[in-house]
């Protein structure tokens, strides 16, 4: 699975955001701010 796929089956509601972060090997805390902001905001990890 790439992380498009896994991105997609995020906003589906088909992974939780910990099982998303979990594959995309992120902290739950740094997928939630991610997530949550509008990509301008966005920093690079």
């Amino acid at each position: 699975m790439d992380k498009g796929q896994i991105l997609e089956a995020y906003r589906r509601g088909l992974l939780t955001l910990q099982e998303c972060a979990r594959l995309l090997g992120l902290s739950p805390d740094r997928a939630r701010e991610l997530f949550d902001k509008p990509r301008e905001e966005r920093t690079a990890p």
